[in-house]
């Protein structure tokens, strides 16, 4: 790191690390996303529709505006930034929300008058409402000038009566037009008034001079302003002393307001419903990301055409399944979400659309949870029978799919059957795409992505279109587009770095360059320093050890290498709980870093996997570079999972892969020769599965003859009563002999 932007750094660093590790105790009263949303489902189907809510115009995007003076508040902001905010982003996803907040710290671009600071702190107020938060401590702020105010009112017609508020400062006009000035009962605002005991606090004379008013005059307006705000009936105002205690009242006040503004979003009685819903929500987020390409634009046009969807004749074609190459990052689920969109508005009444993000969780990456989904939606649609489409069975799902799929589009053969499968490449237990018939009917289009070719497909002859990189100007629009979303601008010369920049025309590389701005970016010459780090990352590997390198500035180097190797070398993901408690942490000694990391993963069913492959690779170069490393990982989760209840099935999941990983043949061919484990394992088809490969891994010498003998029994006879009992018995047997 530069030196000049190191020592700009520490002074703010230091003092946010001691906040945040304060904080971290403090935010365990909302627990993690998973259990926040958890109890509001319980709470929900509890009761009715919660008829406080506002009536709003119900979109899915919150925006919620931070109103404070800069130079005091920096403590709260990159608290609420780095640990509170991903928190509820989380929460607000699993409601198929979609939660920004506007900190406008830098974002003002420098080039405009101080009157355009004005004009987009108003602006930004009026996109948030009705969610709006204050912080004030004992000073009062920039005041503009009158010249500034008169600019800002003719270039905003609506906010004329600023002109009036002149001597008021702009935190004082923000609250007047986010509270004040609103009718009673319109909006969603929280007030923290910080104790002024907390400048006792700060020794150095020039830094508290940053945390009071300039004169008496604004010491006054500021406590005339505190004390209007609490004279208002339907703003909640608190009062805290430290700025470690703002995380958990704005979690616990904002996520309030949520709840009430949309009690039932994303609670579904049926599991399928559910599933169908947190896809389409996903999708939505990653539409966002966009960009129109003339070479994307083409191959939407051929796909609407081979579809059916301009209405015409469809001209015979080999253009029937396309398969989407690129990079980790480099646009297909924005592709196949816009894709979805597109689809959904032009094919015609009735035709099957279903999109599936593999990369999405660990449940939807489950080859065969893929197929059931896809199953008893087509059953759905094509009103199959039970025999016509054997869902419920999970071991007759991949010979039974070609089946199921060939007789509902047999059924309808006018309507059209897309599919469209993104990130193919990431599909657990399937090695050749068996499930996938070589021949479908007419009717039947299959759209998929990856990041290598996949030689089934090419044997098939699917289109293969490669992804296209963007173009300097594409930079630039995506680049103001996604910072537009938290009320952010960059300037003229910030942007063509970006768009100058090579690594940038990787959509993932330039958002998560982006998220670092905006997260822990200041204004000014350290704005500037900051991009210049962040690009010296060739590609989104090296991006991703960058983002690796503050988190462990922040919340200590082996804690955060702890935390993602285990998540790396765990076989399907880790619950949050089980990652805390193999980590050997306190739930408040970890929670500010695992707010902060929530962004990087995904959770379906309660297991925490990467979000993106390349940020998986950062981390195991960075942490798991030798054996010793991942020996040690490996061996922290194997002594986790032995010592948990026998009878849990996570322990059958995890444990003998660990045990395998560590090389323990003789603990592993125990494990396998417990009936108990037998029976657990047996009982899944992808454990199943698992259990052949650990057998085949330990060889013959290991398996006695009559463990095999009952391992073919069983799965030979399909598991049926008579192979229960002749494997319980040869178990049992072979145990004793042991």
């Amino acid at each position: 790191m530069d030196e000049r932007l190191r020592r700009l750094r520490d002074s703010v660093r230091a003092f946010t690390q001691r906040a945040a590790g304060q904080a971290a105790t403090l935010t365990t009263a909302g627990c993690t996303a998973v259990e926040i949303f958890r109890e509001h489902v319980r709470a929900q189907k509890a009761k009715e529709t919660n008829s406080n809510s506002l009536q709003l115009h119900k979109s899915r995007s919150i925006r919620v505006f931070i109103s404070s003076s800069f130079k005091d508040m920096g403590a709260e902001r990159d608290i609420l930034m780095t640990s509170t905010f991903p928190l509820i982003r989380s929460v607000c996803a699993f409601k198929g929300l979609h939660f920004s907040e506007v900190d406008l710290r830098w974002g003002v671009r420098e080039e405009d008058d101080h009157y355009r600071a004005v004009v987009t702190c108003l602006n930004e107020v009026e996109l948030c409402r009705p969610y709006f938060i204050a912080m004030l401590g004992e000073r009062y702020g920039w005041i503009p000038s009158l010249d500034f105010l008169q600019q800002a009112a003719n270039n905003t017609p609506t906010s004329d009566w600023i002109v009036e508020e002149h001597g008021c400062s702009l935190t004082h006009i923000e609250i007047l037009s986010g509270i004040l000035r609103q009718p009673l009962h319109s909006v969603r605002a929280v007030v923290y008034l910080r104790d002024a005991s907390y400048l006792n606090l700060i020794t150095d004379p020039a830094q508290l001079a940053s945390y009071t008013s300039a004169d008496h005059d604004s010491a006054q307006r500021l406590q005339d302003l505190k004390n209007a705000l609490k004279m208002r009936p339907d703003v909640l105002v608190r009062n805290y002393a430290h700025p470690s205690e703002i995380a958990h009242h704005v979690q616990q006040d904002l996520l309030g307001f949520i709840f009430k503004d949309y009690p039932n979003e994303g609670i579904f009685e049926d599991p399928l419903q559910q599933e169908r819903f947190l896809h389409a929500v996903f999708a939505e987020a990653r539409e966002r990301l966009y960009v129109r390409l003339p070479e994307l634009d083409n191959l939407v046009q051929r796909i609407c055409v081979q579809t059916g969807c301009l209405g015409k004749e469809v001209p015979p074609s080999s253009e029937r399944h396309f398969l989407l190459l690129g990079p980790s990052g480099s646009g297909k689920s924005s592709l196949s979400a816009f894709l979805r969109r597109v689809l959904e508005e032009r094919l015609p009444a009735q035709s099957f659309l279903l999109l599936h993000f593999i990369g999405y969780s660990s449940h939807a990456a489950d080859c065969l949870a893929m197929l059931r989904r896809i199953a008893l939606e087509l059953k759905d649609w094509a009103s199959l029978s039970a025999d016509e489409a054997p869902c419920e069975n999970p071991t007759r799902l991949p010979s039974e799919f070609g089946n199921i799929l060939i007789t509902a589009a047999s059924k309808v053969p006018e309507k059209k059957v897309v599919i469209l499968l993104d990130a193919l490449n990431q599909l657990r237990q399937d090695e050749n795409l068996a499930w996938l018939p070589p021949t479908l009917p007419p009717n039947v289009h299959v759209i998929a992505s990856s990041t290598e070719a996949l030689r089934p497909l090419a044997e098939r002859s699917w289109t293969t279109v490669q992804m296209p990189e963007l173009t300097g100007p594409q930079r630039r629009n995506l680049a103001e587009r996604y910072l537009s979303h938290f009320g952010k601008q960059l300037e003229d010369h910030r942007l063509d770095l970006l768009a100058n920049a090579s690594q940038c025309s990787n959509p993932l590389f330039l958002k998560v360059l982006l998220d670092e701005l905006r997260v822990q970016g200041e204004y000014g010459a350290v704005l500037d320093l900051q991009l210049g780090e962040l690009l010296q990352a060739r590609n989104i590997k090296e991006l991703y050890h960058l983002v690796l390198r503050r988190l462990e500035d922040l919340y200590g180097g082996q804690r955060v290498a702890t935390l993602f190797a285990l998540l790396a070398v765990s076989r399907r993901g880790l619950t949050e709980h089980e990652l805390m408690d193999a980590m050997r942490e306190t739930r408040a000694s970890v929670s500010s870093l695992y707010h902060a990391v929530q962004e990087s993963l995904v959770s379906q069913s309660g297991l925490l996997i990467f979000h993106h492959d390349a940020l998986k690779q950062a981390v195991r170069e960075r942490y798991l570079q030798t054996r010793a490393q991942a020996a040690e990982a490996h061996q922290t989760l194997c002594e986790y999972f032995e010592a948990m209840d026998p009878l849990n099935p996570r322990r059958v999941e995890e444990l003998p892969f660990h045990l395998q990983s560590l090389q323990r043949h003789d603990a592993l061919a125990q494990f396998l020769s417990s009936i108990d484990n037998f029976r657990a394992m047996s009982a899944s088809e992808a454990l199943k599965l698992d259990y052949f490969a650990f057998w085949r891994e330990l060889g013959p010498d290991r398996a006695p003859p009559l463990f095999c003998a009952a391992l073919v029994s069983w799965f030979g006879g399909g598991g049926g009563k008579d192979a229960d009992a002749g494997s319980s018995s040869s178990v049992q047997q072979q145990q004793q002999q042991q």
